[in-house]
Formats: C-alpha cells, sequence, structure tokens
C-alpha cells in the first residue's frame, strides 16, 4: 500500500475545502439513527477506503455522497458547490460515479452499449461515432474490448463487475465510489480487482471511495482508510495504523479478542488479516 502516513485517530470536525465532502452529516430512518454528525472528505488521486461491521452506515454515507439520500442534518459539498438539497443526477453531472452492491447492468444490451450509456453522460455529451469511439477507448483501457459485442448479462461475474466499474468511468467523474465492489468475488477476481482499482488511481485523475468487507483488498489499495461503527466514525489511518487501533478491533472482533490482541505487541497487519478469514 502506498501513500503518506497517517494515525489512527478520530478525525476533527470541519474538513472544509476541496473534494466531495459529508460536513455534520447525520442521516435517521423512522427515528433511527444510521449516521451521527459525520465529517468525512476524499479529494483527487487518493484511494479512501470505508470499512465497519455491516450495519455500521457506509452504504448510507455513500448514498448521502452520491444524492441518493438526502441528510437529516449536516451538509455536503462537490468541491466548492453545496449538494446538500441537489437530486442524484445533478450531482453526477458535478462528476460523482458510483457503482453498487448488486449489479446494475442493462443485461440485454452489449458490454459496448452499457459503457455507450455512461460516455453520453459525461461533460463532452459525445454523438454517434464520437460516442462509440470513447465508449472503446474506456473499454480497452480497462481491458474489456473482447467482449464489446457479448450482452452484459451473459458474462461471468468478475466481467460484469469491470464493466460497471467501466461505465461509471465513461462519465469522466471526478469521483469513484464503488460500493463492495468484491462482494461474490472469488480469490482470482478479487486479486484481478484489487490491481484494476491500482490502475484506475494511477491512470486517471479522479478520487476513488471504496466500501469492502474484503480487508486483503482494502489494505493494498487504500492510501487511508475511515472506520464507522454505529454511524460514526471511529477512527481514521493508514492500513498499520487501522489494523492496531483498538475501538476498530473492538468494532470487528469484540472486546475479549481486541484485549487479547494487544497483549500480543507482535501482532501485524497481516496477522489481522489472517484472523478473519
Amino acid at each position: 500500500m502506498q501513500g503518506q502516513h497517517f494515525s489512527a485517530t478520530t478525525p476533527a470536525a470541519g474538513i472544509s475545502g476541496s473534494g466531495l465532502r459529508a460536513e455534520g452529516v447525520s442521516v435517521s430512518f423512522s427515528g433511527i439513527k444510521a449516521l451521527t454528525e459525520v465529517d468525512f472528505r476524499i479529494t483527487t488521486g487518493e484511494v479512501v477506503g470505508l470499512i465497519g461491521p455491516n450495519g455500521s452506515g457506509k452504504t448510507t454515507l455513500l448514498n448521502v455522497l452520491s444524492g441518493v439520500y438526502r441528510p437529516s442534518s449536516g451538509r455536503t459539498f462537490v468541491n466548492e458547490i453545496e449538494t446538500t438539497s441537489l437530486r442524484a443526477h445533478r450531482i453526477a453531472r458535478l462528476g460523482v460515479a458510483r457503482t453498487f452492491q448488486n449489479i446494475r447492468l442493462f443485461g440485454n444490451m452489449t458490454v459496448l452499449q452499457n459503457v455507450q450509456v455512461g460516455s453520453a453522460l459525461s461533460d463532452a455529451r459525445p454523438r454517434g461515432a464520437e460516442l462509440r469511439d470513447a465508449a472503446l477507448k474506456t473499454l480497452d483501457e480497462l481491458g474489456l474490448n473482447e467482449f464489446q459485442e457479448r450482452r452484459a448479462g451473459t458474462l461471468p461475474y468478475g466481467i460484469r463487475r469491470r464493466i460497471e466499474i467501466a461505465r461509471a468511468l465513461a462519465t469522466k467523474p471526478k469521483f469513484l465510489l464503488l460500493d463492495e465492489p468484491a462482494a461474490g468475488a472469488n480469490g482470482a477476481e478479487s486479486e484481478e480487482l484489487s490491481e484494476l482499482i491500482e490502475m484506475i488511481a494511477s491512470h486517471y485523475s479522479l478520487g476513488v471511495l471504496v466500501i469492502e468487507h474484503d480487508l486483503r483488498l482494502m489494505m493494498r489499495v487504500a492510501s487511508r482508510i475511515v472506520a464507522l461503527t454505529g454511524g460514526r466514525v471511529i477512527a481514521e489511518g493508514d492500513a498499520e495504523g487501522i489494523s492496531q487501533n483498538q475501538a476498530v478491533r473492538e468494532a470487528y472482533f469484540g472486546k475479549k479478542w481486541a484485549a487479547e490482541s494487544f497483549a500480543e505487541p507482535s501482532l501485524t497487519t497481516e496477522s489481522m488479516l489472517e484472523e478473519t478469514k
């Protein structure tokens, strides 16, 4: 994993500036709080991992950032533009693209047609031959050219995941939000996905937010990791700092496991990951 070292501590409030941001965001559903005063930011050029147990608020935060949900309180921004009250399609126009936990391709359309849908939504608004060329360029960059005339619904799971990412990238976003891209993937597909995310981060000038339960993938690709539990940010840091953070361990494994682990000073990121198998 590359990137600057961050201490794994709860970030201070007030994170104004550039980037895709949530400031003091809370979300409630029928009186139940899914997020509580969350501050979060991702800037262009970085890969940020968002981790936490099931029900911790990860997808809710992604939904708020992309405009699927509106926060009950707090504000969201894309760079200097406040997006708190904007609908999802307006936020997408500002450069926010996303994928979903469940693949949402047009199964009866070809791979090329799926990616053309994304290209048509980019700021350039290409049409005709330009639209096809733009989609083919994205397919080539993601190693999907050989599938361009195949119907998306007939392809293996791992390929369909890549197509969904290609369609999102075809919109020419500033920020790409990936919601559990390795869900349902086998070991080989997860490894290929890690390489794909690393390529995207190095090749495109955008920020990448990844929600994932595959900690090995997350520790490999993310330059910064934010941990949520109970709808609150409990820690932020690099892979090693997060793996040694007691609040994160307790959230995942319970207080007893966390206490026993901290009694063993030689515990590393790798040994933590071994325990999660």
